[in-house]
C-alpha cells in the first residue's frame, strides 16, 4: 500500500480504491455514473471541445444542471462537505456538440477486494 493510499484511508475512515474512466457525453442526456452507496469522493472532469451539462436528475438536461466548460471544466465532490451528492446517479449531455467526459471516484473497498 502506499503512502498516499494509507493517508486518504486515515483521512475519511475507511479502506478505499478509486476508480477512472472516461466516458463519450453527446446532445441526448444519458447516465454516465450509476448510484453507489460505497461512492465517497467523485470528480468530473470535461476533456473536450464542448460544454457538458451535469445533473443527478436527468429532466434538467440537457441545459440545466452544473455546466462544465470545455477544455477542463470539473465538479468535485466529497460526503464530507457535499452530503450525499457523490452516492447519486449522474448524467449528462454535451447540446453544443460531443465531449468527453472524465471521472474519477474514491468508493469503500469491502473486505475481501483489492
Amino acid at each position: 500500500m502506499s503512502f498516499i493510499t494509507r493517508y486518504i484511508d486515515d483521512e475519511l475512515g475507511a479502506l478505499l480504491r478509486e476508480k477512472a474512466g472516461v466516458v463519450a457525453v453527446s446532445a441526448t442526456p444519458a447516465q454516465v455514473l450509476p448510484a453507489n452507496g460505497d461512492r465517497t469522493n467523485l470528480i468530473f472532469i470535461n476533456c473536450g471541445s464542448y460544454p457538458i451539462n451535469l445533473s443527478p436528475d436527468s429532466s434538467t438536461l440537457p441545459n440545466g444542471g452544473i455546466v462544465l466548460r470545455e477544455g477542463g471544466g470539473f465538479a468535485v465532490m466529497s460526503v464530507r462537505g457535499d452530503f450525499l451528492l457523490p452516492v447519486l446517479q449522474w448524467f449528462a449531455a454535451a447540446p453544443a456538440g460531443d465531449s468527453n467526459l472524465y471521472y474519477l471516484y474514491l468508493e469503500n473497498r469491502k473486505e475481501g477486494m483489492l
